[in-house]
Protein backbone atom coordinates (compact mmCIF):
# COMPACT_ATOMS: atom_id res chain seq x y z
CA UNK A 1 0.00 0.00 0.00
CA UNK A 2 1.53 3.32 -0.75
CA UNK A 3 0.02 6.73 0.32
CA UNK A 4 0.79 9.81 -1.31
CA UNK A 5 0.57 13.58 0.05
CA UNK A 6 1.33 16.93 -0.98
CA UNK A 7 2.58 20.36 0.14
CA UNK A 8 0.89 23.02 -0.33
CA UNK A 9 2.02 26.32 -2.28
CA UNK A 10 -0.02 28.86 -0.81
CA UNK A 11 2.87 32.06 -2.23
CA UNK A 12 1.60 31.57 -5.67
CA UNK A 13 4.63 31.53 -7.00
CA UNK A 14 6.38 28.59 -9.25
CA UNK A 15 8.31 28.02 -5.97
CA UNK A 16 10.21 24.82 -7.28
CA UNK A 17 13.20 23.84 -5.84
CA UNK A 18 13.49 27.49 -3.27
CA UNK A 19 13.35 25.90 0.13
CA UNK A 20 10.81 27.78 1.67
CA UNK A 21 9.22 26.64 4.99
CA UNK A 22 6.14 25.12 5.68
CA UNK A 23 3.50 28.25 5.78
CA UNK A 24 0.37 28.25 8.33
CA UNK A 25 -2.00 27.12 6.14
CA UNK A 26 0.29 24.36 4.46
CA UNK A 27 0.80 23.26 8.76
CA UNK A 28 -2.98 22.77 8.96
CA UNK A 29 -3.06 20.85 5.50
CA UNK A 30 -0.87 18.16 7.07
CA UNK A 31 -2.63 17.92 10.48
CA UNK A 32 -5.94 16.98 8.69
CA UNK A 33 -4.32 14.78 6.30
CA UNK A 34 -2.89 12.65 9.39
CA UNK A 35 -6.37 12.63 11.23
CA UNK A 36 -7.49 11.35 8.15
CA UNK A 37 -5.17 8.65 8.34
CA UNK A 38 -5.29 7.85 11.97
CA UNK A 39 -8.87 7.97 11.59
CA UNK A 40 -9.41 5.38 9.07
CA UNK A 41 -7.08 2.63 10.39
CA UNK A 42 -3.96 3.24 8.50
CA UNK A 43 -0.70 2.83 9.77
CA UNK A 44 2.99 2.46 7.76
CA UNK A 45 6.14 1.22 7.78
CA UNK A 46 8.43 3.63 6.04
CA UNK A 47 8.28 7.13 4.90
CA UNK A 48 9.75 9.24 2.54
CA UNK A 49 9.81 12.83 1.89
CA UNK A 50 11.51 14.82 -0.72
CA UNK A 51 15.04 16.79 0.47
CA UNK A 52 12.75 20.26 0.33
CA UNK A 53 12.13 21.85 4.09
CA UNK A 54 8.07 21.87 3.34
CA UNK A 55 8.17 18.52 2.16
CA UNK A 56 10.25 17.02 5.50
CA UNK A 57 8.21 19.27 7.83
CA UNK A 58 4.96 17.85 6.42
CA UNK A 59 6.13 13.79 6.79
CA UNK A 60 7.46 15.07 10.70
CA UNK A 61 3.80 16.28 11.14
CA UNK A 62 1.93 13.39 9.83
CA UNK A 63 3.90 10.88 11.64
CA UNK A 64 3.78 12.57 15.04
CA UNK A 65 -0.09 13.22 14.90
CA UNK A 66 0.09 9.71 13.92
CA UNK A 67 2.83 8.39 16.38
CA UNK A 68 4.55 7.03 13.93
CA UNK A 69 8.09 8.78 15.15
CA UNK A 70 10.14 5.68 15.03
CA UNK A 71 9.52 4.54 11.74
CA UNK A 72 12.44 4.88 9.48
CA UNK A 73 12.47 7.88 7.00
CA UNK A 74 14.25 8.88 3.97
CA UNK A 75 14.35 12.36 2.50
CA UNK A 76 15.36 12.31 -1.73
CA UNK A 77 15.74 14.51 -3.94
CA UNK A 78 14.41 12.75 -6.71
CA UNK A 79 10.61 13.29 -5.16
CA UNK A 80 11.60 16.91 -5.12
CA UNK A 81 9.11 19.24 -7.11
CA UNK A 82 9.96 20.06 -10.68
CA UNK A 83 12.80 23.17 -11.25
CA UNK A 84 10.68 25.43 -13.22
CA UNK A 85 13.91 27.34 -14.66
CA UNK A 86 13.55 30.71 -15.49
CA UNK A 87 9.75 30.99 -14.13
CA UNK A 88 11.76 29.62 -10.41
CA UNK A 89 10.30 32.17 -8.08
CA UNK A 90 8.54 34.11 -9.78
CA UNK A 91 4.95 34.86 -9.30
CA UNK A 92 2.30 33.56 -11.41
CA UNK A 93 0.38 36.39 -12.51
CA UNK A 94 4.07 38.25 -12.81
CA UNK A 95 5.23 35.13 -15.15
CA UNK A 96 1.86 35.21 -17.40
CA UNK A 97 1.97 39.18 -18.21
CA UNK A 98 6.37 38.06 -18.44
CA UNK A 99 5.84 35.09 -21.13
CA UNK A 100 2.11 35.00 -21.59
CA UNK A 101 -0.78 33.07 -20.47
CA UNK A 102 -0.74 30.67 -23.13
CA UNK A 103 2.71 30.51 -23.11
CA UNK A 104 3.15 29.97 -19.05
CA UNK A 105 -0.08 26.76 -19.36
CA UNK A 106 1.91 25.16 -21.90
CA UNK A 107 5.10 24.98 -19.57
CA UNK A 108 2.82 23.95 -16.81
CA UNK A 109 0.80 21.02 -18.62
CA UNK A 110 2.83 19.92 -21.51
CA UNK A 111 4.51 16.14 -20.75
CA UNK A 112 7.84 16.93 -22.62
CA UNK A 113 8.63 21.23 -22.50
CA UNK A 114 10.43 22.52 -20.00
CA UNK A 115 10.58 26.67 -19.20
CA UNK A 116 13.59 27.70 -20.17
CA UNK A 117 16.71 26.79 -18.24
CA UNK A 118 18.66 28.67 -15.75
CA UNK A 119 22.36 29.25 -16.61
CA UNK A 120 24.76 27.54 -13.40
CA UNK A 121 26.09 30.75 -12.19
CA UNK A 122 22.12 31.76 -11.37
CA UNK A 123 21.64 31.76 -8.11
CA UNK A 124 18.34 29.89 -8.31
CA UNK A 125 20.70 27.06 -9.91
CA UNK A 126 20.48 24.10 -6.90
CA UNK A 127 24.03 23.45 -7.49
CA UNK A 128 24.64 26.23 -5.10
CA UNK A 129 23.41 24.56 -2.47
CA UNK A 130 25.60 21.64 -0.41
CA UNK A 131 22.81 19.39 0.33
CA UNK A 132 22.71 18.88 -3.53
CA UNK A 133 26.20 19.19 -3.88
CA UNK A 134 26.58 16.21 -0.77
CA UNK A 135 23.32 13.72 -2.75
CA UNK A 136 24.01 14.47 -6.76
CA UNK A 137 26.19 14.80 -9.39
CA UNK A 138 26.57 17.96 -10.67
CA UNK A 139 25.32 16.62 -14.14
CA UNK A 140 22.63 15.50 -12.47
CA UNK A 141 21.40 19.04 -11.17
CA UNK A 142 18.77 20.01 -13.24
CA UNK A 143 18.61 23.69 -14.78
CA UNK A 144 14.70 23.25 -15.83
CA UNK A 145 12.46 20.40 -15.60
CA UNK A 146 9.12 19.38 -17.37
CA UNK A 147 7.08 16.05 -16.13
CA UNK A 148 8.85 14.18 -18.09
CA UNK A 149 12.02 14.65 -16.05
CA UNK A 150 10.02 14.15 -12.97
CA UNK A 151 8.39 10.60 -14.26
CA UNK A 152 11.91 9.89 -15.22
CA UNK A 153 13.47 10.48 -11.66
CA UNK A 154 10.79 9.01 -9.87
CA UNK A 155 10.94 5.47 -12.24
CA UNK A 156 14.14 5.07 -10.69
CA UNK A 157 13.03 5.95 -7.24
CA UNK A 158 10.25 3.03 -8.17
CA UNK A 159 12.07 0.60 -9.52
CA UNK A 160 15.64 1.08 -6.70
CA UNK A 161 13.49 1.70 -3.61
CA UNK A 162 9.72 2.13 -3.51
CA UNK A 163 9.18 -1.40 -5.55
CA UNK A 164 11.26 -3.68 -3.69
CA UNK A 165 9.68 -2.11 -0.46
CA UNK A 166 6.44 -2.80 -0.96
CA UNK A 167 7.01 -6.30 -2.14
CA UNK A 168 8.08 -7.09 1.69
CA UNK A 169 5.37 -6.21 3.06
CA UNK A 170 6.10 -2.31 3.69
CA UNK A 171 3.02 -0.01 4.26
CA UNK A 172 4.83 3.39 2.57
CA UNK A 173 4.12 6.83 3.55
CA UNK A 174 5.64 9.34 0.44
CA UNK A 175 5.02 13.22 1.07
CA UNK A 176 5.84 14.91 -2.15
CA UNK A 177 5.16 17.58 -4.46
CA UNK A 178 2.22 18.19 -7.23
CA UNK A 179 4.67 16.94 -10.10
CA UNK A 180 5.57 14.07 -8.37
CA UNK A 181 2.40 12.78 -7.46
CA UNK A 182 1.82 13.15 -11.32
CA UNK A 183 4.62 11.37 -12.13
CA UNK A 184 3.14 8.61 -9.72
CA UNK A 185 -0.34 8.21 -11.60
CA UNK A 186 1.70 8.17 -14.72
CA UNK A 187 4.24 5.06 -13.31
CA UNK A 188 1.98 3.65 -11.03
CA UNK A 189 -1.73 3.87 -11.81
CA UNK A 190 -1.28 3.75 -15.59
CA UNK A 191 -2.60 6.92 -16.43
CA UNK A 192 -1.49 8.28 -19.82
CA UNK A 193 1.04 11.01 -20.06
CA UNK A 194 -2.54 13.24 -21.63
CA UNK A 195 -3.94 12.54 -18.15
CA UNK A 196 -1.43 12.19 -15.66
CA UNK A 197 -0.59 16.03 -17.00
CA UNK A 198 -3.98 17.65 -16.37
CA UNK A 199 -4.20 15.45 -12.65
CA UNK A 200 -5.01 17.65 -9.79
CA UNK A 201 -4.23 16.13 -6.47
CA UNK A 202 -6.39 17.76 -3.13
CA UNK A 203 -4.69 19.81 -0.90
CA UNK A 204 -4.26 17.95 2.51
CA UNK A 205 -6.24 14.62 1.26
CA UNK A 206 -4.02 11.41 0.79
CA UNK A 207 -3.91 9.54 -2.13
CA UNK A 208 -4.46 5.58 -1.63
CA UNK A 209 -3.12 3.85 -3.85
CA UNK A 210 -3.48 -0.18 -3.39
CA UNK A 211 -1.23 -2.81 -5.08
CA UNK A 212 -1.09 -6.83 -4.77
CA UNK A 213 2.18 -7.46 -3.05
CA UNK A 214 3.34 -10.25 -5.40
CA UNK A 215 3.03 -8.47 -8.25
CA UNK A 216 2.42 -4.93 -7.70
CA UNK A 217 -1.50 -5.37 -9.98
CA UNK A 218 -2.60 -2.05 -9.47
CA UNK A 219 -5.79 -2.70 -7.17
CA UNK A 220 -7.71 0.42 -6.58
CA UNK A 221 -6.45 4.31 -6.17
CA UNK A 222 -8.82 6.66 -4.54
CA UNK A 223 -8.89 10.36 -2.35
CA UNK A 224 -8.80 9.48 1.43
CA UNK A 225 -12.26 11.33 2.08
CA UNK A 226 -14.78 11.93 4.59
CA UNK A 227 -18.04 14.08 4.63
CA UNK A 228 -16.31 16.42 5.95
CA UNK A 229 -14.25 17.40 3.51
CA UNK A 230 -16.01 16.82 0.39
Amino acid sequence: MLALTFTQNVQDRFTGWQDIPLAGEGIIASQRAAKLLRSQGYTFDCAYSSALIRSIKTMHIILEEMGLEHIPEVKTWKLNERMYGQLQGMNKSEAKKHFGEAQIQEWRRSYDVPPPPVTIDDERWPGHFDKYKKMMKKEEIPRSECLKDIVNRTISLWREELEPLIRRGNRLLVVAHGSNIRAFMHIVCGMSEEECSVFESKNGVPLIIRLRRDDLHLMDYHFLETKSNL
